[in-house]
């Protein structure tokens, strides 16, 4: 009789059939069981082996299904890590604004400080105004708002 199985699933099929004393064994595709046990043994046998090959279709066609599920599964993950990173990286482009906006504030600051400290009354006198404009600018640009 002529069978469609895996090596490992023949070896395991002659394993359970050895359990019942029965010699059988496969030469290539071909079950083979020789003559001398019964009628009644073979028929058995090759029922078991009907059977046996039915259900490996059922497993190999599950395992199929399986390893289609963990492809789809491996993609949403995927999908899913690249949406958390593309959020993350907004996040970290946002903080790299706010940031660079307070840079440039204090590089503001720092030029008034240097027209100013050429005559030291004036630096004085506008200090009070501008730390107080600058303070709140500095303010609103770590909050993420406005600068204007």
């Amino acid at each position: 009789m002529r069978v469609q199985l895996s090596e490992k699933s023949k070896a395991e099929f002659i394993e359970l059939i050895t359990k019942d004393s029965i010699t059988c064994w496969f030469e290539g595709d071909e079950f083979v069981m020789p003559s001398g046990q019964g009628k009644t043994a073979k028929g058995i046998v090759l029922a078991k082996l009907l059977v046996w090959q039915h259900r490996q279709n059922e497993v190999d066609e599950l395992k199929l299904q399986v390893a289609e599920m963990k492809s789809r599964l491996n993609d949403a993950y995927t999908d899913g890590q690249s949406a958390m990173y593309a959020a993350r990286q907004t996040k970290v482009d946002e903080l790299q604004k706010r940031v660079d906006a307070v840079k440039g504030l204090i590089e503001d600051l720092n030029k008034c400080y240097q027209q100013d400290h050429q005559n030291k009354f004036e630096y004085w006198r506008g200090f009070a105004d501008s730390a107080g404009i600058l303070g709140k600018r500095l303010e609103q640009a770590l909050k993420g708002g406005s600068n204007d």
